[in-house]
């Protein structure tokens, strides 16, 4: 008797009976194909956006799946739509990353499904190590985003106030992949003037992750916060004053591979505020390349954390 079979980490768009939750999946485990973007091959580093997961898997020697199943994540795909769209970096992936993505929306039926993207992502300002919290501005008024807009201070506020009186605490995502990720918002609350180091008119919340989730917080992997939301559009006059140039100082590495340290850096915005260079300082013989808001690249296995002032 023929039997058909799916060869092992083969490239598809098959659903898996169940999946785990995308922050669960061990990303940088994944083999080349798992990625949209497959940049060079045997350097990690230039594969963007995963959305594949692998079931009863070995890794080999090199740190990658080398056997197991491989299966379309579909809480994956919706982060790397977000993604691919600018969700993340406020840059757009290539057509022909896109039109990878947008062939396997199709292929399960996700094409149908609206996804209204607004990111808004903002650096974690503090840790409750013993009690798995994180804190982070959700939203700043009067600064532009990554979409390239802006909310007033009542509308933050506003925004805040109907959070929590619709009781969405529980309605926490991993790279917008719409998936409750057992994470719950503990504390969310208006930054008053003088309540540092929150920007006066922030929202800020603090969220208290699991287990998984925690481990990404620390080690880097997730940096800020963001949500979705749909707006509407009116057309205004507005005097923006946006830097073109920001330095500043990264967090410490949190990673043991070296000892701590931190660097300086200097990061050039274009004029809508969306980062077009930037790179740390030379320290320990490393330095990083910085091409978005909230870490640098990854360099000898770490990165940091990017405080922008």
């Amino acid at each position: 008797m023929l039997e058909l079979v799916r060869k092992a980490l083969s490239h598809n768009s098959t659903l898996a009976d169940s999946e785990p939750s995308w922050g669960s999946v061990k990303k940088t485990k994944l083999p080349r194909n798992a990625y949209a973007d497959k940049g060079e091959a045997g350097k990690k580093s230039t594969w963007k956006y995963p959305h594949h997961h692998v079931v009863g898997g070995e890794v080999g020697d090199d740190g990658f799946y080398t056997s197991g199943t491989m299966y379309l994540h579909k809480g994956g795909l919706n982060a790397a739509y977000a993604a691919a769209q600018g969700a993340r970096s406020g840059v757009e992936a290539s057509a022909s990353v896109k039109s990878h993505i947008e062939k396997h929306r199709k292929a399960i039926g996700a094409d149908k499904e609206e996804l209204v993207i607004v990111e808004i992502g903002n650096l974690h300002k503090a840790e409750n190590e013993e009690d798995q919290v994180v804190y982070g501005e959700v939203y700043v008024p009067n600064r532009v985003d990554t979409d390239g807009e802006t909310m007033s201070e009542d509308d933050v506020e506003k925004a805040a106030w109907e959070f929590l009186a619709s009781n969405k605490v529980e309605k926490i995502d991993i790279q917008h992949s719409l998936e409750e990720s057992g994470c719950v918002v503990v504390e969310s609350f208006i930054a008053r003037e003088g309540w540092d180091p929150w920007v006066d008119g922030a929202w800020v919340m603090g969220v208290k992750c699991i287990d998984d989730i925690w481990a990404d917080v620390k080690s880097g992997e997730l940096n800020g916060f963001s949500f979705y939301g749909t707006s509407e559009k009116v057309v205004a006059r507005v005097l923006v004053e946006v830097a073109k140039q920001i330095s500043g100082i990264t967090e410490e590495n949190v990673e043991d591979i070296l000892p701590p340290h931190e660097h300086t850096f200097v990061i050039n915005l274009d004029n809508d505020g969306v980062i077009v260079s930037g790179k740390t300082d030379v320290v320990l013989e490393h330095s990083h390349i910085i091409k978005h808001g909230t870490a640098t690249e990854e360099q000898l296995d770490h990165r940091h954390r990017v405080i922008l002032e």
